[in-house]
């Protein structure tokens, strides 16, 4: 409890510390996933709890580290873009004890503040987020095509079969907005520091 109060005082307690997966498992903050669903990111402080999974971004927030009180949201990638993904490194000061990993989520500004000594595992966190980033500007640009393609193509009305639209519809909803972006996090965290 002192050791959480301290934490408010020095502000600290809203610097995260990188969570290894192998220590997952005694999180309870992971309890907030759906069935199926793979984390990957976890970053936590005092205060917060920041989530990367293979679907969504979790963000469990409470108003001080010594609260037990917590405001749990779910941002799903399908229907959420992740966007000017940046990355601030700490100074020399000895005030400077953080980097910071910031990102827009439906143009909602984020700030993750993560401790100066984890910067190598923060770097590699910063290029999966970027390359999730990428992959949904990519098939929302994708989406986009096909459905002012689709609005402008006309079938004259003899050959008209509305089930063919609708499949060809889904079928590129399907494929370019995925459920889960597994493959982009496994390609970018694969060779991350220990």
């Amino acid at each position: 409890m002192f050791n959480k109060l301290a934490k408010d005082i020095t502000g600290s307690a809203d610097v995260c510390k990188c969570i290894e997966p192998q220590q997952f498992g005694s999180e309870p903050v992971l309890s907030y996933l759906i069935p199926g669903e793979i984390p990957y990111i976890l970053l936590k402080s005092g205060k917060e709890e920041h989530i990367f999974t293979d679907q969504a971004y979790i963000l469990s927030q409470g108003e001080s580290s010594v609260s037990a009180r917590r405001l749990v949201q779910r941002f799903h990638y399908s229907s959420n873009l992740i966007t000017n993904v940046r990355f601030e490194t700490a100074g020399m000061s000895m005030s400077d004890r953080d980097v910071e990993l910031k990102f827009e989520i439906n143009g909602n500004g984020t700030s993750i503040d993560i401790w100066k000594n984890e910067i190598e595992k923060a770097k590699f966190y910063y290029k999966a987020i970027v390359g999730l980033s990428k992959a949904q500007a990519q098939n929302s640009r994708i989406m986009e095509l096909a459905r002012y393609t689709v609005g402008a193509y006309r079938v004259p009305q003899e050959n008209q079969n509305p089930l063919v639209a609708i499949e060809f519809a889904e079928a590129l909803y399907s494929r370019y907005n995925p459920s889960s972006y597994q493959s982009v996090f496994e390609k970018y965290l694969l060779n991350n520091p220990k």
